[in-house]
């Protein structure tokens, strides 16, 4: 069972707010309506993969000057203790905390900013930023918000921060750089076409710092590269269906998947497609790499009801991609994964969270949320952090699946949780940020 809240500080943003560029329209006036909780058929049988099972086998050397992508590869900027400064953490969509989180049954402070959050919270330097569907990027510093800067339509996505620049997309298909401390617009980009009918941002933007990009997806069916300097739009590319993920990044590639059944590897400088690989059904999860030896591995949920384990290489100028492994659940598989060093850790609409063996795809162990869930979760050293579609947020310890609190916000948790100096931070559709405090 659920248990409520402890303690309870409800802090309005009205007459909090600091440094407004702008009040937004009314929703009415500026959004069209956006159905938060699209219809998934539970009767529907499962569908597999089309083609053939590919199992891993030994890892193939390399001679040098082969064009192994792991050659010199570029450092790769991770969350610190005291940072989250993008979605799932870092370029790679890991979900790993660098700290530990509450176990215990914690307090909690909330913060309603009064208009829904499906944005997931990212974190840096006591300062911590989401989006809004009244059209708006909030920023939070202790306990109310320090500013908001005004977007062109809804804030779905999950910004990115970096060097105190806040990078997001909006519903209008605009992209905005934002000083971190002031609030003060710093450049915006229109990514979009002029009569796009799906402009949306939604999938969260990701930033490389090795190459100083941007990369992002729209509903337009398109991967953006933007360089920030300029800000310069590099690229863009098509892909075959409407992308609602973020960008993971590995080397010099940069890795989507679509609700086109596929996921696409492309190369960072130019977006030319380098493989795909195509599963059963539509996904709506964000991909996470992983480097081991000469493979990248990519790790992601389909609405096929499945877990899907992926690898590519770029030896010599040949691409390879295979499928590693596919593990079914009972339900669409919306939630991104987090990946560890040996386990892979996915929500599912059927109500549990996994712990699957990242080398084969077995079952480690389940928990069960009661309820669907699409949001992604986070790992620390000892426990897994995720919400559910009934309002739950829950922390279960890492090694035994078991179940160490669990919390009811008002209204759906579709975010993933950012982790910073040991608390919890969430958002809710109910309009409130939630940060669980460490003991």
């Amino acid at each position: 069972m659920k248990r409520s809240r402890r303690s309870f500080l409800l802090l309005s943003a009205t007459g909090l707010t600091s440094g407004c560029i702008d009040q937004p329209l009314a929703p009415e006036d500026r959004h069209r309506n956006h159905d938060e909780e699209e219809r998934v058929d539970d009767g529907v049988e499962e569908r597999g993969d089309e083609g053939e099972e590919t199992e891993p086998t030994e890892e193939e050397e390399v001679d040098e000057g082969t064009g192994d992508e792991s050659e010199d590869r570029e450092p790769q900027v991770v969350a610190s203790d005291a940072d989250w400064p993008s979605y799932a953490a870092d370029r790679r969509n890991d979900g790993i905390a660098a700290s530990t989180g509450p176990r215990e049954d914690t307090e909690d402070i909330s913060l309603d900013v009064e208009t829904p959050l499906v944005s997931s919270p990212v974190a840096s330097e006591g300062r911590v930023f989401f989006g809004g569907v009244d059209g708006a990027l909030y920023c939070v510093r202790g306990s109310s918000v320090e500013w908001r800067h005004i977007a062109d339509d809804r804030v779905a996505s999950t910004p990115a921060v970096y060097d105190e620049t806040v990078y997001y997309g909006d519903d209008a298909g605009v992209l905005h750089a934002v000083d971190a401390v002031s609030g003060d617009e710093v450049w915006r980009l229109r990514i979009a076409d002029t009569f796009d009918l799906k402009p949306d941002i939604t999938g969260s933007v990701t930033f490389d710092a090795s190459a100083g990009q941007l990369y992002l997806t729209t509903e337009a069916e398109r991967v953006h590269g933007v360089d920030v300097e300029g800000p310069t739009q590099l690229w863009r590319t098509e892909v075959n269906g409407e992308v609602v993920t973020a960008p993971a990044v590995e080397g010099e590639f940069v890795y989507v998947t679509t609700r086109g059944a596929a996921a696409f590897k492309l190369h960072r400088e130019t977006g030319d497609v380098h493989s795909t690989h195509s599963v059963g059904d539509s996904v709506r999860s964000t991909p996470a790499a992983a480097r081991r030896d000469v493979w990248t591995q990519l790790y992601f949920g389909s609405e096929d009801r499945s877990v899907y384990s992926l690898r590519f290489k770029h030896v010599g100028g040949t691409d390879t991609v295979e499928r590693r492994w596919r593990t079914p659940t009972d339900g669409a598989v919306r939630s991104s994964p987090a990946v560890s060093d040996e386990e892979v850790y996915v929500g599912s609409d059927d109500g549990y969270l996994y712990a699957l063996d990242r080398e084969d795809g077995s079952e480690l162990w389940r928990y069960d949320a009661e309820a669907r869930v699409r949001s992604s979760p986070v790992v620390t050293d000892d426990a897994v952090y995720f919400g559910d579609q009934q309002g739950g947020v829950h922390a279960v310890d890492l090694s035994s699946g078991d179940g160490l609190w669990s919390y009811e916000t008002d209204d759906r948790v579709r975010s993933s949780p950012a982790v910073t100096e040991g608390d919890i931070y969430v958002t809710s559709t109910d309009g409130h940020l939630y940060r669980f405090l460490e003991s």
